[in-house]
């Protein structure tokens, strides 16, 4: 599994750190920005284009979005709102104009400070493994 630092550096190999934002922060995605912009693409969507208008720099998936700073990125979580919007302009290159909210990241997601700190992942004595299926949408962007 690529490390998110190693996601970001793919498209921004100049950045050396990623952090949870800890505040949330507001985007006004305008007609240009969607007139301008490409699918299927987390640096060229509509949204990812206001942000770099207004911060420099910003990723955009269908979970998380990532504002470069620099040599800094900030990790947010995006809304269910954004989410649609996301699948919608990847398939129909139709994102609505409007203000949209980037919010930080709860804390059971947030990045661990010390990797000690993680889960084992160890299964207890007698468990079994459960075999996970993952549903992978069509025609939308995967990070």
């Amino acid at each position: 599994m690529k490390s998110i630092l190693g996601i970001v550096q793919k498209y921004y190999p100049e950045v050396t750190s990623v952090k949870d934002a800890k505040k949330g922060v507001t985007i006004e995605v305008t007609k240009g920005d969607s007139k301008n912009s490409k699918s299927n693409a987390p640096r060229e969507c509509a949204l990812a284009r206001a942000c770099s208008r207004r911060f420099g720099g910003a990723i955009v998936s269908i979970s998380r979005a990532y504002i470069i700073h620099g040599r800094k990125a900030l990790r947010y979580t995006v809304g269910q709102a954004i989410s649609r919007e996301v699948v919608s302009f990847d398939r129909n290159h139709d994102f609505a104009p409007g203000m949209y909210r980037l919010l930080p990241p709860s804390p059971t997601v947030r990045l661990a400070k010390d990797s000690r700190k993680r889960p084992s992942g160890r299964r207890a004595k007698g468990s079994s493994r459960v075999k996970r299926t993952v549903h992978r949408t069509v025609r939308v962007r995967d990070l």
